[in-house]
Parts: C-alpha cells; structure tokens; sequence
C-alpha cells in the first residue's frame, strides 16, 4: 500500500510538471506545458512510430520525462483521449 501511494505521488507531481488543462477543457484537451503539443497527438501518433514511446517524443521535440507524463495521463484518461484520437482519424464525407 505504501509502494503504490509513493508511485502515485510521483505520478501526480510528473502530471502536474508537464501537463496543461484550459480553465474549460476536457481530460482529452490536455497537452504539453511549454510545447503546446496535444497529449491525444501523441497517442495517436504511437502507431506510426511502431509504439515506440523514445520515437515519438523524437519527432515531436518533446523531452523524455514529458512523453511520460503524457502517457500517465493518457493512462488515466483513457477512455477521453482515445475518442479523441478516434475522432481525429476519421474521415468525413
């Protein structure tokens, strides 16, 4: 119990360093502090760089520690971002 509480802590404080919300924004409108970088844009584009996490902070200019925070977050608001994702890659008409 106090294992996962301590991982908990560490995980709030990573969330907290890295992590913007708008004043009235959804779970699924978070993005990066200082980068502006969507937390769904990263999800989504995991697939396109084979899941690997290191690839795609790479290619988004993003420091390690904060594609971490991102996927704690995505972890936590899963079910929001992953609509999200799923909306930005459908095609209209």
């Amino acid at each position: 119990m106090v294992v996962e509480q301590e991982m908990t802590k560490r995980t709030d404080e990573l969330i907290a360093k890295w992590i913007v919300l708008g004043e009235y924004d959804g779970p699924h409108q978070a993005w990066i502090k200082d980068h502006g970088t969507p937390v769904w844009a990263l999800v989504g584009a995991l697939p396109a760089h084979s899941f690997d996490g290191r690839a795609v902070a790479e290619s988004y200019g993003l420091p390690w520690e904060a594609f971490q925070a991102a996927m704690a977050y995505y972890q936590r608001y899963k079910a929001f971002i992953d609509a999200k994702v799923l909306l930005n890659s459908s095609t209209y008409g």
